[in-house]
This record gives structure tokens, sequence and C-alpha cells, in this order.
């Protein structure tokens, strides 16, 4: 039988975990000192623990909950002591060599072994396509746990958190909002998106943010804005988390969308700790962020971070009282509102991307890249010609300087065009576009 805390400090016999003297004439036996790997080995045989990446992790109540400094587990080593002998050194040493248990130690892949899918709740793991409320194994080693119970309810009614977006956004945006936001929930991120949500600063951005929070947990989420993504040593804080959010981010550029579009994929993220080694881990963060004005992103040449976007815009709307106070009390009928929903997605197989989102990814990717903009206004497929590399390039300055953009230079125009899938080759020795041609629409460029 697994046993608690409580279990371990009372009623406890505790010579076991004690080494102590040869017989006295009378018989009597004087503790020495404590038995260090006996209580080790008490402790594997009773409590469910792992140790991943150098961390200690210990079994409550069907999720693994860290524990970094050893606070809790040396709490349980100096409950099998006498009181003579708790001190650090020992508490420590008994510590040190569980740390030392090759029997302990998972990997990465090892972690969160259940279908990603599945969300864990404090009542059960929900399979949310077959809509079972299955129960915790440890074997899951899951690491995240929703800070709720998964409740059906009775009868389903009107949500005062649907009412109050409903005067705020589309009602496309709101499906689209509330898939990703269910999204949140679970560690899966092979849809491979991300959101923004627009607004300005009486629209409520924060308000849904809040309210986000407080179903997802405040233990599964970071705040690392996309501006200081790509830095070093903050990839490290998303390890572990379901929800990167930050609150109305700056306008500033984002000057590295690399490790964003690596973030909202499934490839193994490099990090590294502060004066720590590098090691790689796999995000299961989602990145949400509010805004009133979207950052451009100055270093993408490619659809890659652009086709990850998705973008809900809010307006101000109706006011509701008591508003805070009733999403609270309604977040078990939410809850179950997002599951119905990301059982939508799933079934589709895709997160549902509104008309609007995707008009403001277009005018978003336009206005960061001056190569798109030009390719969507002036070139046109056409099989069977060859306009010259040069003489495209040329085109490309004239339309930016007509249309007042920033144009790139030469060799990065190139490799932006061929990112993009458009082909270059050679004919008659002269280097050109394949199926292309410049619109003559725009008769300013000659």
């Amino acid at each position: 039988m697994r046993i608690t805390e409580t279990q371990l400090e009372i009623g406890m016999d505790l010579k076991d975990f004690h080494l102590f003297s040869k017989p006295d004439k009378d018989g009597n036996r004087t503790a020495k000192d404590v038995f260090d790997s006996k209580i080790v080995e008490y402790l594997i045989e009773h409590m469910d623990l792992m140790i991943y990446n150098n961390v200690l992790y210990i079994y409550v109540g069907g999720v693994y909950v860290k524990d970094k400094d050893g606070r809790k587990i040396k709490s349980q080593i100096q409950a099998l002591m006498y009181d003579e002998f708790k001190t650090a050194i020992r508490i420590n040493r008994v510590y040190a060599l569980l740390m030392c248990t090759n029997s302990l130690v998972v990997t990465e892949e090892e972690t969160n072994a259940y279908p990603v899918h599945w969300i864990n709740f404090k009542n059960g793991m929900l399979d949310v396509i077959s809509g079972e409320l299955k129960e915790y194994s440890p074997s899951y080693r899951s690491i995240n746990q929703i800070p709720h119970d998964y409740i059906v309810p009775d009868q389903e009614k009107e949500l005062t958190f649907c009412k109050f977006l409903e005067s705020r956004m589309s009602e496309d945006d709101r499906k689209m909002l509330y898939e990703f936001f269910a999204l949140c929930l679970n560690i899966d991120v092979s849809f491979q998106k991300m959101m923004y949500i627009v607004g300005g600063g009486s629209a409520g951005k924060s308000l849904t943010l809040e309210f986000i929070h407080h179903i997802v947990g405040r233990d599964n989420i970071s705040h690392i804005s996309p501006q200081d993504l790509g830095r070093r040593f903050q990839s490290t804080f998303l390890m572990q988390k379901l929800l990167n959010s930050v609150s109305d981010i700056s306008r500033k550029p984002i000057n590295d969308t690399a490790l964003i579009k690596q973030l909202s994929g499934e490839d193994a993220i490099s990090a590294e700790y502060k004066g720590g080694d590098v090691f790689s881990f796999y995000n299961t963060a989602k990145m949400l962020f509010t805004a009133n004005t979207i950052p451009e992103a100055t270093d993408e040449q490619s659809n890659g971070y652009y086709r990850r976007l998705l973008i809900a815009r809010m307006k101000d709307g109706e006011y509701i009282p008591d508003l805070k106070k009733k999403l609270k009390k309604e977040s078990p009928e939410f809850i179950y509102f997002l599951t119905k929903q990301l059982k939508n997605a799933y079934t589709r197989g895709e997160i549902f991307e509104s008309e609007g989102s995707k008009g403001e990814v277009s005018i978003l990717r336009n206005s960061s890249d001056s190569v798109q903009e030009f390719v969507d206004e002036m070139i046109v497929e056409c099989p069977g010609m060859k306009p010259k590399k040069k003489d495209v390039f040329e085109f490309y300055e004239k339309y930016c300087a007509a249309e007042k953009l920033d144009s790139v230079g030469r060799n990065t125009f190139y490799q932006s065009m061929q990112s993009k899938g458009f082909l270059i080759g050679k004919s008659d020795g002269i280097e050109v576009f394949r199926n292309i041609s410049i619109s003559t629409e725009k008769i300013y460029l000659g």
C-alpha cells in the first residue's frame, strides 16, 4: 500500500531506520546513527517517485509534483529519524543517496506516457474523444494536472463567459477561441497553432486571459513574451507547462521567430539552465498573447510563422455585473463546454480558423514582409515564363519605393523567394525565375 505523509509520521517503529551498538551487559542497544540505505529503500517501496532532469518528482493525487529543492522528500526523511539524529547533514546525506538511485530516473520520452488527447483533471483522466473518465495511474507519469474536477452538468445552460464574448467578438472568432482555449488543457501541440487576442484597452482582453489562467491553473503556465522567447535561458521556463501567455505585449518587433516556430510544432527544444547543462525537451505549452497591436516579425521570410497564427479581435461590449464572481462559479460548466469544443477539433483534425483571422494574418504578413506583399500584388503564375532574376529584383525595389516599404537586399530577396516556393534556374546561361510573370497593372513600375 502506498503511504501518505501523515502515515509516515504517525505510528511508525523507527528502529529499522537506525544503526545500533552491540548489546551491553543488560542486553540494551543504543542507536548510533541513521541507516541511510534503509530509509531510501522504504521511501522507494512506499512512495511513487521519479527523477527527471536531475529533479525529484513525487506522485500526489494523479500527478507527479516537482520537489525542486527537496523540501517535501526531506520532511519524509526526517520523519523516519529519531529526534536526536535529525540534523541537516544526515537528512542531506540520505537525500543525496536517494538522488543517486538510477531506477528512479526517467527520460523525456517516458514522462506523460498517455494519449495526448487525454486531460488530467483532479478526479481522473478524461479521454476527450470517448468522453470516458479514467482512473489515475502512476505509470502515466503525468506532470500536469488541471486544478479542477471534470463534472458533467445535469443540463447545459448559457454560460456567462460566452455571453461576455458575444458582444465583443464575432461568432467565428469565438468558435476559434474556444477550441484554442480547450487545447490549452492538454499536452498536445500537434495542431501547430498560437494565438493573439487583439483589441483596445477596455475590450476585456485581460479578463479573458485571467479566466483561462484560472481554468488551466497557474502552476501550468509560464509568462515569456514572444520577443523574449529566443533569448538564452528563457525556454527553460516553458518546460512542463500547458500554456505560455503574456498580457498586452509590447509593439517591439520580434527579431527571432525560429524558436516560436519550434515551440508551436513538435520539435525537440534546446534549453540551458543558467550555470548548468544544455539539454533538450519537448514543448507542451501553447502560445497565447494579448495586444493592442501585433508586433512585426522582422526575420520571417517564409510562411512558417504566419501559418501558425490565429488572431481573434475583441472590441468593447456589454457590461455584465459581478462578472468575475459568475465566471468562477461557472468554471465546471465552462470546462465541460471546452472539452466538447476540443472533441470537435479532434474530429475535424484541425483547429477552426475564422475568415477574420485569415485576413488579419495576411495583412500582418504583408506589413512585416515586403517580399510577400510584392508577391501578392505583382507576381502572377505563368507556366513557361522565365523572367530574369535581376529584373524581378529591380521590379521589387521599384514597388517598395512606390509603396514606401522597406526593401531587403538582393541575396535576401532571392532567398525569400525560394523559401516561398518560387523556382530558380538558368536559361541560356542566365539565372531566371521559372513559371512566373510580373503584373503590368502597376504602370508606375515602368
